[in-house]
């Protein structure tokens, strides 16, 4: 019960990451406080990200593959690149609101997206250490849901205490020192939250020492003669995790220019997202059915979602569908890396979610880029609700995955 918890909490510790870095906080602090102009930055921004997750997929299944050959590697490698990510975030607080610091911004943001991503890959590895084959979707569930409450919680705190011009600390605005000095405490929630599971022993002796090349090993994951069957899900995954991105990424600017919901509005939406998400994951959590089949509801349901919302008018018929496809888009990422857990054995966790994190990263610019083709060409309407085709596709190839 306490390897559980631990479990649950790094997930809450480590929300911090794509709720306030990648979304919130410090996003929003880059393209208008330190580039020189928005769309330019927005661009700088999209590319490091990108470039990040292209290196990042060539790179992790190597680490991981690294980390089956040695005992207890997943949890030191996981303690290695966390405390960077947390260091890294930490050091935002050392960018000042001026171009000058534009460079440094983005090499910053390079190294926390990769680290995190890699973190978040030794992580994910762990659950099969952490619970049995039978129990591995229940605590990724309540592992993920947890993670959505952290991002509750912390968006309170941020916005209370640090960067709000009237928080409740009284923290100067000059220099943005609120909003710098907010990084630091997202860094600190991190290590709170993440250092029980760094430190705490969990060692299972599951290496597996074989002649095998890297390589071979992969062909081996993913190909036999045709697609294996963990092939297939990891090509299902490639492309409903592109339309996740597309749809994700996408919300707070096709929310407030097309549904036109001010900036207190998008506020009070991420707040109810994060419930929506969590409550979603903890449901699931007790339904006693596959992963396989949570995923497949999951997708189609959000999929629909994401087309009614692309058509849709009505603020408060937007918010409810947006509430509505978090829900179930929680549990559908919860599912995956569940899933992906009992497909590899045990002594493969490591190279397992090396591709997991691959498949979600080598092609992630093709969605985004379509998409912001449909919206230039036709209308932004057309871009988002484009991210439906690739959830539907994702779908139809998952359900030639077998799981029995």
């Amino acid at each position: 019960m306490k390897k559980v918890l631990y479990f649950s909490l790094f997930d809450v510790g480590n929300s911090v990451f794509p709720v306030f870095i990648l979304s919130i906080l410090t996003s929003n602090y880059f393209i208008k406080h330190i580039a020189v102009d928005p769309q330019i930055g927005s661009a700088l921004w999209q590319m490091t990200i990108g470039l990040a997750g292209l290196i990042l997929a060539f790179v992790i299944p190597i680490i991981g593959n690294f980390s089956d050959q040695r005992f207890n590697c997943h949890q030191k490698c996981l303690r290695v690149f966390t405390l960077s990510c947390i260091v890294s975030i930490s050091l935002f607080y050392f960018i000042l609101p001026s171009s000058s610091h534009l460079y440094f911004s983005l090499a910053l943001l390079f190294i926390t997206l990769f680290t995190y991503e890699a973190s978040n890959t030794f992580y994910n590895a762990t659950l099969r250490t952490i619970g049995r084959q039978n129990n591995v979707s229940k605590i990724s569930h309540f592992g993920w849901g947890a993670g959505y409450f952290g991002g509750f919680f912390m968006i309170l705190i941020i916005l209370t205490f640090f960067a709000s011009p009237d928080n409740l600390f009284k923290i100067s605005t000059d220099n943005q020192l609120n909003v710098r000095l907010a990084h630091v405490a997202c860094a600190l929630w991190f290590l709170i939250f993440a250092s029980p599971l760094m430190f705490m022993d969990i060692s299972q002796n599951t290496q597996k020492k074989d002649n095998l090349n890297f390589l071979s090993k992969i062909k081996i994951t993913i190909f036999k003669d045709k697609l294996t069957n963990t092939g297939r899900f990891l090509v299902a995954r490639m492309l409903y995790a592109d339309g996740l991105v597309v749809a994700i990424a996408g919300l707070g600017i096709f929310a407030s220019t097309v549904i036109n919901l001010s900036y207190e509005e998008l506020l009070l939406l991420a707040l109810m997202i994060n419930i929506s998400g969590g409550v979603g994951c903890f449901i699931m959590a007790f339904l006693k059915t596959s992963d396989k089949k949570i995923l497949m509801i999951s997708l189609l349901i959000v999929a629909i979602i994401v087309l009614l919302m692309s058509m849709s008018t009505n603020k408060i018929y937007f918010i409810f569908l947006v509430c509505l496809g978090t829900f179930f888009a929680g549990p559908l990422q919860s599912a995956s890396r569940s899933l992906m857990s009992n497909l590899m054995p045990h002594e493969a966790q490591g190279i397992g979610f090396g591709l997991f994190t691959a498949s979600g990263k080598v092609t992630a610019f093709i969605g985004p880029l379509l998409s912001a083709i449909l919206t230039f060409y036709i209308s932004q309407r057309v871009g988002y609700g484009f991210s439906a085709i690739l959830l539907f596709l994702g779908l139809l190839i998952l359900m030639k995955v077998k799981t029995e």
